[in-house]
């Protein structure tokens, strides 16, 4: 079972300023639900400063059972090294039922140069990965994939107000959508990313993060 932008989406809305270099928090965590198999794995991202530059690390751990049989198992490592509102550096690692899979990125003179699967491509400096934890990623049209490092144009709208129960509160949030080459729901609120809903690329089941 091959989940769609899991990967994509460890996300929080944090300023990267806010982050120069004190990071408000150390690490958000996230639960992954799937709609069928219910509770299925963690998200978890972490913040650290090193010099005036953000470092980002997240640890994404998925295992899909049923009955005896494991369906899916996914474990996957990513680091991001930000400088402002700029992506300066990113690694992926990536095992997937028992398949590696590495995407790297940095940037060169003027370019943001991509080791993605299929090869190497040289994109804009401003374009940035699908990971999208940074505020002003709502205003990106071009991202690369954490998983394989391929170009993805989306639409990125904001769908208005909406409150979410979490931890038997409610909070007020804003929404936005996610359409083109990715489809997700996501919730945020000034203290970041709280929720997201997406689709699975094999069945199109929903899977749903949620923020301790």
């Amino acid at each position: 079972m091959r989940l769609a932008i899991l990967g994509c989406l460890g996300c929080c809305i944090w300023s990267v300023d806010a982050f120069a270099c004190a990071p408000p928090i150390r690490h958000a965590h996230y639960d992954i639900r799937h709609d069928s198999y219910g509770d299925i794995g963690d998200h978890l991202v972490t913040f650290r400063c090193d010099d005036e530059r953000l470092v980002v690390e997240t640890e994404i751990s998925i295992e899909v059972n049923f009955l005896i049989f494991e369906l899916y198992k996914r474990d996957h490592r990513i680091r991001e090294v930000w400088q402002g509102e700029n992506l300066l550096s990113f690694e992926s690692d990536l095992v997937e039922d028992g398949e590696r899979s590495q995407v790297a990125a940095r940037i060169v003179e003027d370019s943001m140069v991509i080791d993605a699967v299929a090869g190497e491509l040289e994109v804009s400096p401003s374009t940035i990965s699908s990971h999208p934890w940074p505020q002003h990623f709502i205003n990106h049209e071009l991202l690369f994939s954490i998983k394989t490092g391929e170009l993805l144009q989306v639409q990125i709208m904001p769908a208005g107000e909406d409150v979410l129960n979490l931890d038997a509160q409610q909070r007020s949030v804003q929404k936005f959508t996610v359409s083109g080459d990715l489809d997700a729901e996501l919730w945020y609120d000034d203290l970041g990313w709280l929720q997201a809903r997406l689709p699975n690329d094999k069945d199109g089941s929903m899977i749903t993060l949620t923020r301790r």
